[in-house]
């Protein structure tokens, strides 16, 4: 009969067996060692340790014991402190070059993860690239600039082109990061860091969320105008266009668009192409002014796949009705 053990780290519990317990037990024993008098060593210590639990929720997940073949693969993939030290590794550590790898940042993104992952590429705010899609996307369906639909295009392609980042380590590879102990240190540096010049950049930190209220406040005006205008033209438009000269004319030149505009499945559609894009600006707009965190449901996502399956259909509608035995 195996003996399992158990064994918590960064918050979270494993069942090890006792070969693996020990070997860990034995590095974490190395690591808070070194860490022990250095400045921010607590926090470097409990990074690791987060660090340590992601590899082996991903490697064994939480119902799979733990054997001391993971342990030896997470030590070796962590890396131990004194490594850093010795003066040749560091000096090759320095000449070597980061590479970086472009993925969907999944994990941690609203639709399919494509600006978390732009994001974390580039180094910057997440919320920066956010509203320069939300803005791109915004114009791209401004009357009469002849892009419409580009911008969302655009962004399915990158969907389907980026890989996703499946694994801890590929979200890692994002920042060209290998996830290892130096790298938890700088992090927990940098942001230890952050916190004491906290103070300084207060009013850059004020005036950013300032930005974004006035944006949230803009894209809420813009998507409940919208909707209303929708609401309204899909009231009284129909009525207006039908004894219009405009209808006359578009029945003698275009039979397949009068056949297309006839449909009662296109004109849902059509209402629904055009309001999904003003829900999530005015979700977006909520979101931004009152700092909501995303749902674990993905409201942006489901409202994305709605759209692309509307704009699908409508595409098949639109070209079966200009085919000659729908109208002949």
């Amino acid at each position: 009969m195996n003996i399992i053990e158990k064994f918590s780290i960064g918050g979270i519990a494993f069942a090890l067996t006792p070969e693996a317990k020990t070997t860990l037990q034995a590095y974490l024993k190395e690591i808070r060692r070194f860490y022990f008098e250095r400045e921010s060593g607590s926090e470097i210590v409990a990074g690791i340790e987060d660090r340590i639990a992601e590899l082996l929720q991903e490697k064994c997940g939480s119902e799979r014991v733990v054997s001391k073949e993971d342990i030896d693969e997470v030590i070796k993939i962590m890396g131990y402190p004194e490594d850093i030290e010795e003066p040749e590794k560091e000096e090759a550590k320095e000449k070597k070059s980061s590479v970086k790898r472009l993925y969907r940042d999944a994990k941690n993104g609203v639709i399919a993860g494509v600006c978390s992952g732009f994001a974390s590429y580039f180094g910057v705010d997440v919320v920066l690239v956010r509203l320069i899609f939300v803005a791109l996307f915004a114009m791209s369906f401004w009357p009469g600039n002849g892009v419409v639909l580009t911008i969302p295009l655009i962004y399915l392609v990158l969907i389907i082109a980026m890989p996703a980042a499946k694994t801890a380590q590929e979200r890692w590879a994002i920042k060209g990061d290998d996830g290892g102990v130096d790298e938890v240190e700088r992090i927990v540096k940098n942001g230890v860091d952050a916190i004491k010049t906290a103070s300084r950049s207060q009013f850059w930190s004020v005036f950013g969320r300032a930005c974004a209220y006035c944006i949230g406040i803009v894209m809420i005006i813009v998507g409940v105008a919208g909707l209303v205008a929708l609401a309204v033209g899909a009231i009284t438009g129909p009525t207006w266009f039908y004894m219009s000269d405009i209808w006359q004319d578009l029945a003698k030149d275009w039979p397949g668009l009068i056949a297309f505009l006839s449909n009662t499945w296109a004109k849902i559609l059509i209402l629904i192409a055009c309001a999904i894009p003003l829900f999530g600006l005015l979700w977006g707009g909520i979101q931004l002014c009152f700092n909501l965190p995303n749902p674990k449901w993905r409201p942006g996502l489901f409202l994305f796949i709605i759209w692309l399956i509307a704009i699908v259909i409508l595409a098949t509608l639109f070209a079966l009705s200009f085919l000659p035995l729908h109208y002949a």
